[in-house]
């Protein structure tokens, strides 16, 4: 030794425990590709939560952002591209679309919200702002008797029966900028169950507006 004294105190212990754990899963789940994956939006680096998980060695190792699992789902479509989100604003329609640009042009897309009234008020909202053109709307929300309505929340992103993100996120600011979102990214086999529970939505919806 050069006469430097080097202290491990608990809490460093700690740190470095979890930072090794999240270099070994992060290695891990690069060298199984097909494996879901954890995605999660961290708007604020100033965020406790954000920080908590920084000192612990786990988000850059192993949690995606939302945005990027948005965009491999979109890269992946090959047939069917279908995002299901209950609400939508008028970042979310910005956001919607530099995702949709991805999609190959020979690919049906799909957009499902729960009102159309959603879209119209994102797209008055100012500017030239409209949903991609090559995009079908659809709405899946109806009244039931004796029941409140019939309608959904969990927001999706499916590309044909191989790629799929399930999570929390809506298509609003608030989930793009300022709220802590979680969701999987969902790849193979894993991905085919909501790509048929995305395909029965898909049915059960109606349609808005034809793409242009």
């Amino acid at each position: 030794m050069d006469g430097t004294e080097v202290l491990w105190t608990g809490e460093n212990v700690s740190q470095l425990r979890w930072t090794l754990e999240g270099a070994i899963l992060g290695l891990d789940s690069i060298s199984t590709f097909d494996r879901p994956v954890s995605v999660i939006t961290l708007p604020n680096d100033g965020y406790d939560i954000s920080e908590s998980l920084e000192r612990r060695g786990v988000e850059r190792a192993t949690l995606g952002r939302t945005i990027d699992a948005f965009a491999a789902v979109a890269r992946a479509a090959t047939e069917k591209f279908i995002v299901a989100t209950p609400f939508i604003d008028a970042a979310g329609v910005d956001v919607f679309n530099t995702i949709a640009a991805a999609v190959d042009p020979s690919v049906k897309s799909y957009l499902i919200v729960r009102k159309y009234e959603d879209i119209l008020r994102a797209e008055q909202s100012g500017g030239d702002r409209k949903v991609a053109q090559n995009v079908s709307i659809m709405t899946y929300y109806r009244d039931r008797p004796g029941r409140s309505r019939e309608t959904f929340h969990g927001k999706y992103f499916v590309a044909d029966e191989s790629v799929a993100y399930i999570g929390s996120a809506n298509l609003l600011y608030a989930s793009l900028e300022s709220t802590v979102e979680t969701g999987v990214l969902l790849r193979g086999v894993d991905a085919k169950p909501l790509s048929v529970f995305a395909q029965a939505m898909l049915e059960s919806s109606t349609l808005v507006r034809l793409p242009a």
